[in-house]
C-alpha cells in the first residue's frame, strides 16, 4: 500500500485581508464549420444565437488546454454553459470545431440529458481531459474519444438530440468526481461550490488535482484516472477563484486573502 502524500500546511498568504484556513484528510473514493471571425483574427464564432437555455447560446470560453500528436493540435475548451468544445486548431487560419457538447446525466425513468452547471476549466492529463464542469465537479475523458471525428453529416455544434433523444453521438466520461457525494461534504453544493481551477501535482509516479471549488480547495487522486480518490479537503474563506502546483507549493487565489501558497 503507498504511503500517504504529504499533507500541505499553510506558507505564506499575501493579500489585503488574512484568512485562516482547516484542513481535513479523507480516504473516501469516488469512482459545422465555425463561420467567419467576429472578435478577431482567426477567432470562432459558431454561428449560435443567444437563446436562454446554453445550447443555443454564443460560445463563452472560460478555459482552453492544448494537445498535439501526429502533426496535429487540438484544443479543449470550457465552454460555459455549452460544456466542453473540441477544436482542430492545427492551422490557426481555419480552426475547426470537431464537437461541442455537456457531459450525460442520468434523470428520471432512466432518460440520458445534459449536466447542470457550466464548464468553466480544463487541463489535460497523458491521454485524458479533465473538465471543471460548475458544481457537477470533474468530468475525466479520454482524447481519444474528443478528437474522434462524429459521424458524416452529423453537425458538430449538435452531436445529440436534447429534445427526443433519436441521437447522441456524445463521448462517455471515464470518471466523474462529485465531492458533494461524500459523507460529509454535502456542504459545497449547498454554498455553490463549482470546480473553476485545476492545477496537476505529479511525484513519485503518483497523480494528484487540486480542484478550486469555491469554498474550498480539494485535493483528488488521479493516478487511476478511472477511480478518483479524495484525499484532502481544505476549507477557505472568500472564494477560491484558480488554483497552480510548481515545485511542491500550491498557489491559490481567493477573493479575500488575495494569494495563499500552501507548501
Amino acid at each position: 500500500m503507498q504511503p500517504p502524500w504529504n499533507t500541505p500546511v499553510p506558507l505564506m498568504c499575501c493579500g489585503p485581508t488574512s484568512s485562516s484556513i482547516t484542513a481535513r484528510s479523507s480516504s473516501h473514493s469516488t469512482s459545422r464549420a465555425p463561420s467567419a471571425s467576429t472578435n478577431g483574427p482567426n477567432a470562432l464564432s459558431d454561428g449560435r444565437g443567444g437563446g436562454s437555455d446554453g445550447s443555443a447560446a454564443q460560445p463563452v470560453a472560460c478555459g482552453v488546454a492544448l494537445w498535439t500528436n501526429a502533426g496535429k493540435t487540438y484544443a479543449f475548451v470550457a465552454e460555459n454553459k455549452a460544456g466542453i468544445a473540441v477544436i482542430d486548431v492545427t492551422n490557426p487560419a481555419a480552426p475547426a470545431y470537431v464537437k461541442v457538447f455537456p457531459p450525460f446525466e442520468e434523470q428520471e425513468e432512466g432518460q440520458i440529458g445534459a449536466a447542470e452547471g457550466t464548464g468553466l476549466a480544463v487541463k489535460v492529463m497523458g491521454d485524458y481531459v479533465m473538465l471543471g464542469y460548475g458544481t457537477f465537479g470533474v468530468v475525466v475523458y479520454r482524447i481519444s474519444d474528443l478528437i474522434a471525428p462524429v459521424p458524416e453529416g452529423v453537425d458538430p455544434l449538435n452531436i445529440w438530440d436534447r429534445m427526443n433523444g433519436t441521437f447522441d453521438y456524445r463521448p462517455k466520461a471515464v470518471s466523474e468526481f462529485r465531492i458533494e457525494e461524500i459523507p460529509g461534504y454535502e456542504y459545497v453544493e449547498q454554498l455553490d461550490g463549482s470546480a473553476q481551477g485545476l492545477a496537476i501535482e505529479q511525484a513519485g509516479g503518483r497523480t494528484a488535482i487540486w480542484v478550486a471549488y469555491g469554498v474550498g480547495l480539494a485535493r483528488v487522486e488521479y493516478t487511476d484516472p478511472q477511480k478518483p480518490v479524495l484525499l484532502q479537503w481544505i476549507d477557505m474563506t472568500g472564494t477560491v477563484l484558480s488554483v497552480h502546483h510548481a515545485d511542491g507549493r500550491v498557489y491559490v487565489a481567493s477573493s479575500r486573502g488575495g494569494l495563499w501558497i500552501l507548501k
